[in-house]
């Protein structure tokens, strides 16, 4: 992932590795830094750089824009299939939660909630790590071939 990034946030990716690898464990105190990352690459393939990212959801004018290259390039079609399951993981991962209806124990998972501090690290999970790791790179990945 590192080689698809300009060099500060490659330099993060390195030391996130450097990390897991002296102790997995580590993961529960990269989470921050990643949704940084997810949110750079995401606004990046589907925002402009003035949207703001705390009311950001890119899904509605991208799934018309798939929808209608599904439409018109057969050959595409899978891809596109992709970029839409791409889209829903992103917008779960966007979905704003009013930190008033919530204590930090029953507090949903979002980027909003890590970001801010509102989300327990006793509660993540070395597989939604994982998770943000393959989006993260997928989608910085898509932006080195476009």
């Amino acid at each position: 992932m590192a080689a698809a990034l300009d060099s500060g946030h490659a330099k993060q990716i390195r030391i996130i590795k450097r990390l897991l690898g002296e102790s997995r464990d580590n993961y529960i105190v990269l989470f921050n830094v990643l949704f940084s990352i997810l949110e750079m690459v995401t606004v990046q393939k589907y925002g402009k750089s003035r949207t703001a990212t705390w009311n950001y959801n890119p899904s509605l004018n991208e799934i018309k824009r798939i929808n209608e290259q599904i439409k018109t390039d057969r050959h595409k079609q899978f891809g596109r299939l992709l970029e839409l399951n791409e889209l829903d993981v992103l917008s779960g991962l966007y979905k704003f939660f009013d930190f008033n209806s919530y204590n930090l124990e029953t507090m949903p998972y979002s980027r909003h909630t890590v970001e801010h501090g509102k989300f327990d690290p006793n509660n993540y999970t070395f597989t939604e790590f994982m998770q943000l790791v393959i989006l993260t790179r997928n989608i910085a990945v898509s932006l080195q071939d476009n």
